[in-house]
């Protein structure tokens, strides 16, 4: 029996206090998130003031939030939302994981991915049968088709990607960070108290959207649904063994957590509300993360998917195994319907819709030589 006068016990016990100790002291050498927003020299929103830095290089742009439009690779119209050309991007984050990985790449299981691709596609494919989101993909502007993202809307309905969300907006990265989902009230609340660290990432989106590697960042913009709008949103598309932590040039700020701070960012978007506007696209994808009926192309296109992901091949019987443990079923018909949702296909009415929806749209003089 060991006692308590064993220098064994009393170095272990020493050890352990110095080390919870130098925890301790560490946690508390951070500042608060009140704190790091009144340090951090973050710029204010709609002052009109002149963004300097892009004015060096003959861009005169201003940091009115706003709909900007752009073009993107494919030809299309993208409406960026928020500044017009933002120094950074920012993700927030209450717990600083590493590796900072897309929400597929946190799936263990071959079966748990293949099971996540065929409802993720479930999902697009609903998309593409939404009355609002059928007109946009009508229009034309200039004869230019509005880009439609569909893989971005369903990260930000909660279905498993390959991307992860940042935002143009400093304070939205802030709510991500101070404040956690509820699966009880089904809402998000303010962080009280933690152990763990907050965190917040900064990317400079230019050197990404220039860079002809893998891991590229676009602006997600106006979408019909509501949410990426909102959120200022922008993503990052990661491949597997990506850690976004790791890419160049990104940095990441810590804090620690304190009521005070959390509650202020909370409610300074009406406890999350602003961010997460209730509409039928999320009552649906609450459907489509329970699915298990998925039709035989939608399963097609899964396996390819996750084939791409994995980036190999998979044999006739692992497919018919993983298929069996995912308990994938044939489904005759799309598992997912608006049926059941008051959305209206009148013409007239989502004309109206789009033009308030696009009605702070900005646009600029250029010269063409």
């Amino acid at each position: 029996m060991v006692g308590i006068t064993d220098p064994r016990d009393k170095n272990y016990n020493c050890i352990k206090i110095k080390k919870e100790f130098l925890v301790l002291k560490k946690r508390f050498a951070y500042p608060t998130l009140s704190e790091l927003i009144d340090n951090a020299d973050i710029p204010t929103y709609d002052t009109g003031k002149v963004n300097e830095r892009y004015q060096k290089l003959g861009i005169h742009v201003n940091d009115i939030e706003a709909q900007y439009a752009t073009i993107n690779m494919d030809g299309e119209i993208v409406f960026q939302t928020g500044v017009e050309f933002p120094n950074y991007v920012y993700r927030g984050q209450n717990q600083d994981f590493i590796p900072c990985i897309p929400s597929i790449a946190r799936l263990k299981s071959d079966k748990e991915k293949f099971l996540a691709f065929c409802r993720n596609i479930a999902f697009e494919d609903a998309l593409d049968e939404h009355p609002y989101v059928k007109f946009c993909k009508e229009q034309r502007m200039n004869g230019i088709p509005l880009h439609i993202n569909k893989q971005a809307l369903a990260q930000h309905y909660g279905l498993h990607t390959n991307m992860l969300d940042v935002t143009s907006n400093f304070y939205v990265a802030c709510f991500f960070a101070s404040c956690y989902w509820d699966k009880k009230s089904k809402s998000y609340l303010p962080i009280k108290k933690s152990n763990d660290l907050g965190v917040i990432y900064r990317a400079n989106p230019i050197y990404f959207m220039r860079d002809l590697r893998k891991n590229t960042f676009n602006f997600v913009g106006w979408q019909p649904l509501t949410r990426p709008a909102q959120q200022r949103a922008g993503s990052f598309t990661l491949h597997k063994g990506d850690c976004f932590a790791s890419l160049p040039g990104i940095q990441k700020i810590l804090f620690k957590h304190d009521e005070k701070s959390s509650r202020k960012i909370w409610e300074m978007f009406n406890q999350g509300k602003n961010l997460f506007p209730d509409d039928p696209a999320s009552k649906l994808s609450i459907h489509a993360n329970e699915l298990s009926l998925f039709t035989k192309e939608q399963i097609s296109r899964a396996w390819r998917s996750l084939e791409i992901w994995e980036g190999r091949e998979f044999s006739k019987r692992s497919k018919k195994y993983i298929q069996r443990k995912s308990k994938v079923k044939l489904s005759l018909i799309k598992p997912l319907s608006w049926k059941s949702f008051n959305i209206t296909s009148n013409r007239n009415r989502n004309e109206e819709k789009m033009n308030k929806d696009l009605n702070n749209i900005k646009l600029r003089m250029v010269y063409k030589g």
